[in-house]
């Protein structure tokens, strides 16, 4: 990727981060297992979705998307631009005890926007972004140190909602990877569970209870979002009918996908596919409309971000 469009830090073994400016276009339904999102609506507004419920988010907006949770956003005006920090699950964990994992449930409306935890928040992620892209021999010691206040201020003041993380063991976890890229490359045929426990030699029941526990979701779930991310993909990129589209990408029939369509973006196929930019056409599935980062509006807005 462009590097002044999309910035991978490498800290330690154990400690990374990427951040990248983004034009927000339409809907790119997507998660990530083991990784933190943190948005920044930059400029103009958008519905986000993330886990089935929509927001209205506007400039100075801030959301947190937890590992796997599915989510994405539609634009609501032109040129709406957001600041997009990828920050993995596990760097938390030095705040908690052995064995725990941490949520936040945190998304920014006109009545809180302004109070201080948020406004710090974005002082912080200007601060980190802007780290990047520094060519000074101060840089990495930057970098570093905003990771580091980033972390701790979104543990501090974002309260995290705490839990025992169920005990995963890695042999285990190898013994999954088959059966995801199966799922993954086989997302548009009939596959049951029972066909995957006789494929892959283990007891129906235990395939269920190891999948959930190391992916964090059921397996119908995951099979589902592979579905559903290819399916909301082709609404943009194809000219095929809603039916066409639902059962070529696994669905039983398009009462289904329009059900679950409804239920993660508040309206119809049909009527997505109407309000879709055209520029969504163009995008191959999961890519991102990314802008520079040191494009002058995008910077003017981390200007105002660290001069409060």
């Amino acid at each position: 990727m462009d590097p002044i469009r999309h910035h991978y830090v490498k800290l330690t073994d154990s400690d990374e981060f990427e951040c990248y400016t983004n034009r927000v276009l339409g809907y790119r339904y997507h998660w990530h297992n083991e990784m933190f999102e943190f948005c920044l609506v930059l400029s103009g507004s958008m519905h986000f979705c993330r886990d089935g419920k929509v927001y209205y988010l506007q400039q100075d907006d801030i959301l947190i998307v937890n590992p796997g949770e599915g989510h994405a956003s539609f634009s609501l005006e032109p040129n709406t631009v957001e600041l997009i920090i990828h920050i993995p699950s596990r760097a938390f964990r030095r705040f908690m005890e052995k064995g725990q994992y941490c949520d936040f449930n945190i998304v920014t409306n006109a009545q809180n926007r302004n109070e201080n935890r948020f406004r710090e928040f974005r002082y912080i992620s200007a601060k980190t972004a802007l780290s990047t892209m520094s060519k000074s021999t101060t840089a990495a010691t930057m970098q570093a140190g905003s990771y580091e206040l980033l972390l701790a201020h979104v543990f501090d003041c974002f309260d995290p909602i705490v839990r025992q993380a169920p005990a995963a063991a890695k042999p285990e976890l190898e013994k999954m990877l088959p059966i995801i890229r199966h799922v993954e490359q086989h997302y548009q045929e009939k596959v049951t569970l029972e066909d995957l426990a006789n494929t892959f030699g283990y007891n129906r029941t235990y395939l269920s209870s190891a999948f959930k526990k190391n992916v964090g979701i059921g397996l119908y779930e995951y099979m589902t979002k592979i579905r559903f991310q290819h399916a909301v993909h082709e609404l943009c990129s194809t000219e095929k009918t809603l039916t066409s589209i639902a059962i070529d990408n696994g669905f039983p029939e398009l009462k289904t996908f329009n059900k679950l369509f409804f239920e993660n973006f508040q309206l119809m196929p049909g009527e997505y596919r109407k309000i879709a930019q055209e520029e969504m056409r163009s995008l191959a599935l999961g890519e991102r409309s990314l802008i520079a980062m040191d494009d002058p509006a995008v910077l003017a807005q981390f200007s105002k971000y660290t001069s409060f």
